[in-house]
């Protein structure tokens, strides 16, 4: 297990939280310079903890993939949505 400061740790937390993060958000964030942030986050993506792209970090979900928004929340209130779902069927008029 990799062993990270407290800021590497609460950056991991927030974007595990969040699915997605902008790097300019993280920076403004915390008290420390960019390029500090920036190495934070590759010592995070080298670990297997997130991945990054241009400008964003991404949560990465158990199995290893990336996780975009849509689907880490098409996995959230599924009971939910299934009566959503048929509410919606009901109010539907034949022809």
């Amino acid at each position: 297990m990799i062993n990270l400061n407290s800021r590497q740790s609460e950056i991991y937390h927030m974007v595990k939280e969040r699915s997605v993060m902008k790097v300019r958000d993280i920076i403004s964030l915390f008290d420390v310079s960019a390029a500090t942030i920036r190495k934070d986050l590759t010592l995070l993506e080298e670990s297997g903890l997130l991945r990054r792209t241009h400008g964003e970090v991404h949560a990465i979900a158990p199995n290893g993939l990336q996780m975009t928004p849509f689907e880490a929340r098409s996995f959230l209130c599924i009971e939910a949505k299934r009566k959503i779902a048929q509410a919606a069927v009901q109010q539907i008029n034949d022809g």
